[in-house]
């Protein structure tokens, strides 16, 4: 073989090829250089799960846990059998901060291992977590909920409807700092600024090491224009922020109470003890942004690409930082730009609607030619993936068109990871579901949403059969709405079924007479004020052993709930 001087040969290496040279890498302790081989290879091969499982453990030893979870969760849309994926998921939920999906994860690592026979890793993270839920104080279910009720009306401004869910949560105030935590929150909204301080501070005595109670009570400071005790409750949640989730909260409070500078401390220790966590870089950026240092944060933003190319934010803040740079802003004028610019994931306004101009000049050229560039650049298939959790683009819309043209394997890659996206809009990703049920995609599918990690297979009813105990029951509230035609009456039947024991709801089972509906016909009427009936009256006419088992029954409906109390006369 002869070659002509000047000539160059391209050899296009297999993705095993570039796996071996990633593993020497990473024992050399290069994990930087083996994780952008195990990307390349990831390229070559995107159908390959060992891959992206690899790839995932590497940016975990790198602690990029965002990173890592995007390539664990692609794996197992490949392969949701490939159950060590649920490992490292666990562990990287664990790392930032989200410890309900972490026990999702752990769990069902654990069940598949047991099923497989297999020895289960990850014993330091289980060990944990398990004493974090050792520590925490204990509530119940219903006050937990009901404090992620009033969080969320708060959030979208229904003051009323928070007040309601804060007032039912009342008894976990002596349990939780979040109770008086939220309530700061509820007066600051209304104007109370005093009343904002005294739960602030009510919240930080509760739980001293708690860096959402000191923010909380920073904002209620800073309301009440006491700003340098402000600033002093900033310093102490500096050294309080324990998981990336604590660092963007500090990041947002420092921002909008105009201390910017001190969100530099929290970030710098973040960087100092994880030298590659993005999100820490990212913010970083943000930060020296708003305060007018262009240069100083193009290296952040620079390294951020490098971490993690198929990062969408970052990619966003690169494009915003080449114009700024391009225009040539003065310091003055990048901080009076990086005003509205969120924090990591988030996009801007503007970004936002840069990404939507991109997807729509795509668009442009037609479903299928928008569809072969799907598959061909990896960039705007990312990108198109992050647009469709946006409630407010509604894309997804584009969901059928792109199950039509679309290769099949490429159409159902693409849906089963809008499944595990973290993206609050519940309508696309069960408009996913269907559409994968319908191009014969086989269950389960793993879903991420609302802070839970689960397998749902729809084609399966998960219907528990009733028991001979249940059908009687429901053969009794039917035959007493048959009989008495009162739709009240049946509802306040189910409402004291409700709070009865195992024993009192046979007793009622093996009734074949009329005692509990006797008794039940009084407590309502009695309950709602309502005259006697007929009905009532004939139910009555029972031997003197009857109407003491009715009289029974009926003191035990009161206990259960009692009657309401009649108003003194004047």
């Amino acid at each position: 073989m002869t070659l002509r001087n000047g000539e160059i040969i391209k050899l296009q290496r297999s993705s095993a090829y570039w796996v071996g040279r990633a593993a020497r890498h990473r024992r050399e302790g290069d994990r930087r250089r083996a994780a952008a081989l195990l990307r390349h290879a990831v390229s070559l091969a995107p159908a390959d799960s060992d891959l992206r499982t690899e790839y995932a453990r590497t940016l975990q030893e790198m602690e990029c846990y965002e990173a890592s979870n995007r390539a664990a969760f692609g794996a197992l849309t490949l392969d949701p059998r490939r159950y060590v994926c649920y490992g490292l998921i666990g562990r990287n939920m664990l790392a930032l901060g989200y410890e309900q999906e972490a026990m999702d994860a752990f769990s069902r690592y654990l069940w598949a291992v047991k099923r497989a026979g297999g020895e289960a890793e990850f014993d330091e993270d289980l060990d944990t977590l398990e004493d974090h839920e050792a520590e925490r104080n204990r509530m119940r279910a219903r006050h937990e909920a009901l404090l992620g009720i009033a969080s969320r009306r708060l959030a979208r401004g229904d003051l009323a409807g928070a007040e309601r869910a804060l007032r039912l949560a009342r008894p976990a105030r002596d349990v939780d700092e979040r109770y008086d935590a939220l309530r700061a929150l509820l007066s600051q909204t209304r104007g109370d600024s005093r009343g904002a301080v005294r739960s602030a501070l009510r919240a930080c005595r509760k739980n001293p090491v708690s860096a959402r109670a000191r923010l909380t009570l920073a904002g209620a400071l800073c309301e009440a224009g006491r700003r340098t005790l402000a600033a002093s409750a900033l310093l102490r949640a500096a050294c309080l922020c324990r998981s990336p989730q604590d660092e963007r909260l500090y990041c947002y409070s420092a921002a909008s109470l105009g201390f910017p500078e001190l969100a530099l401390c929290v970030l710098r220790r973040a960087l100092k003890q994880s030298p590659d966590r993005l999100p820490a870089m990212f913010n970083t950026s943000v930060i020296l942004l708003k305060l007018g240092r262009l240069k100083d944060a193009e290296p952040f933003v620079h390294r951020c690409r490098d971490l993690d190319p198929a990062d969408v934010p970052s990619r966003c803040a690169w494009r915003t930082l080449e114009q700024w740079r391009d225009l040539e802003l003065t310091p003055a004028q990048v901080a009076a730009a990086a005003g509205p610019l969120p924090f990591y994931p988030r996009l801007s306004p503007a970004q936002s609607n840069d990404c939507l101009a991109q997807l729509a000049q795509a668009l442009g050229e037609g479903a299928e030619a928008f569809c072969d560039r799907l598959t061909e650049d990896e960039n705007l298939y990312n990108l198109l993936l992050y647009e469709l959790g946006d409630p407010e683009h509604q894309l997804g819309r584009l969901i059928p068109v792109l199950a039509e043209h679309l290769p099949p394997e490429t159409a159902e890659r693409l849906l089963r990871e809008v499944l595990v996206q973290p993206a609050p809009d519940e309508g696309v990703k069960r408009y996913a579901a269907a559409v994968l049920l319908s191009l014969g995609a086989k269950p389960p599918f793993v879903v991420w949403h609302a802070g839970r990690i689960a397998e749902i297979d729809p084609s399966v009813q998960m219907r528990r059969d009733a028991n001979f105990s249940r059908a009687m029951l429901l053969r009794r509230l039917g035959d007493l709405q048959r009989l008495s035609g009162d739709t009240r009456l049946t509802t306040h039947a189910l409402g004291l079924l409700h709070r009865m024991g195992v024993r009192r709801r046979s007793s009622i089972v093996r009734d074949t007479g009329k005692v509990f509906r006797a008794a039940l016909e009084q407590h309502y009427l009695l309950t709602y004020g309502l005259p006697d009936s007929q009905r009532l009256q004939r139910l009555l006419k029972y031997t003197a052993d009857e109407r003491r088992r009715v009289r029974t029954a009926f003191h035990v409906l009161c206990k259960l709930v009692p009657l309401p109390q009649k108003e003194p006369r004047k």
